[in-house]
């Protein structure tokens, strides 16, 4: 166990204990209300999240020609004979 809080005292030195949930030897809150608090953030600003999902592009309006993948990504298709000099 006191290598464990050795490990522990070295971790403080750089993220502060302040950071870590109780569950871990921190001094913020527990992980379990942690999650209960972000559960509810996310009630709270539902509309947020679905409204962000209906935003999307115009395509129409992009200046310049339409890129498929091959002008993306270079080569397509896959390569079944690969010969090595």
């Amino acid at each position: 166990m006191q290598l464990f809080t050795d490990k522990l005292d070295d971790l403080y030195k750089i993220i502060p204990q302040e950071c870590f949930p109780s569950d871990y030897g921190g001094t913020a809150e527990s992980i379990t209300e942690l999650i209960r608090r972000r559960n509810e953030n996310f009630k709270v600003n539902d509309k947020f999240f679905v409204d962000g999902e209906k935003e999307i592009s115009d395509e129409s309006k992009r200046v310049g020609k339409p890129k498929d993948a091959s002008a993306i990504f270079g080569v397509e298709g896959t390569f079944k004979k690969l010969d090595i000099d």
